[in-house]
């Protein structure tokens, strides 16, 4: 039987997902020292070795502390990491429905666009036609003549036009 409650030091419950994360970078660094022991001796260490120059340490409540810390700090990346991926893929959902609903203008809303516009423009071509037409009739004297006569302005405005 072992000497030391590692695993139950670090691990608070069944569901301590922190704690076996801390567990395991515990047994990550058992293993580096037990083959760095080997290849430094050439042997494997023995049990009380392994207990006393490595358990007992490591076993210890700041050593306990550091590794779940250790497993939080790794815990907290990774849902970092993965959480600012959906986040972007999210956005670019957004984004993306933002686009085609702009693009897909509801009937209603697209009618009203294009009469406007097109009553603007026909309003704007019947101007510039009778002012162009306008202005070709007055270049004849006696044309001139005859449309001052029947417009409805003053004298005063007739004789400063001829």
């Amino acid at each position: 039987m072992w000497k030391h409650n590692t695993f139950g030091d670090m691990v608070e419950g069944d569901g301590d997902f922190v704690g076996f994360i801390a567990y395991s970078l515990y047994k990550e660094q058992k293993v580096k020292w037990i083959k760095a022991y080997k290849d430094r001796n050439g042997e494997y260490p023995s049990s009380d070795e392994i207990d006393t120059f490595f358990t007992h340490y490591q076993s210890s409540p700041d050593c306990v502390n550091k590794y779940r810390d250790d497993a939080e700090r790794m815990l907290n990346d990774y849902f970092d990491f993965c959480f600012s991926e959906e986040l972007n893929s999210y956005k670019q959902t957004v984004k993306e429905e933002a686009i085609i609903e702009t693009i897909n203008k509801p009937f209603k809303t697209a009618v009203m666009e294009n009469l406007t516009a097109g009553i603007v423009a026909s309003v704007l071509t019947a101007f510039f036609s009778v002012s162009i037409w306008l202005y070709s009739e007055m270049k004849s004297s006696e044309r001139r003549a005859e449309i001052l006569k029947h417009m409805p302005i003053s004298e005063e405005v007739k004789k400063l036009v001829e």
